[in-house]
C-alpha cells in the first residue's frame, strides 16, 4: 500500500479530492469502517495531525469524513 502521493490532505487546494483518492485506497483495499478510520489516523500529520490529535477519538469514518471537511475545506 503506497500513501506517499496522498500526503495528510491539507497541503493540496481541496481536501475533497483528497478524501476522495483516500476513500478509492480504502475500497480497492476493502478496508472496513474501523480499518479506514486506522489508516486516516496513521496519515495525518502537520496540521491535519494536529486537529486530529485534538479530537476525542473518532471511531466512524462518516464522522471523521465530515469534521475533516468542515474543518479543511474552503
Amino acid at each position: 500500500m503506497n500513501t506517499e502521493h496522498l500526503g495528510d490532505g491539507t497541503d493540496i487546494d481541496k481536501p475533497e479530492i483528497w478524501i476522495k483518492k483516500f476513500e478509492k485506497l480504502a475500497r480497492m483495499n476493502k478496508w472496513n469502517d474501523q480499518e479506514t478510520s486506522d489508516v486516516f489516523e496513521f496519515l495525518m500529520s502537520g496540521r491535519a495531525g494536529e486537529w486530529y490529535s485534538n479530537k476525542a477519538k473518532m471511531v466512524e469514518w462518516t464522522s471523521i469524513k465530515k469534521e475533516f471537511l468542515a474543518q479543511f475545506s474552503a
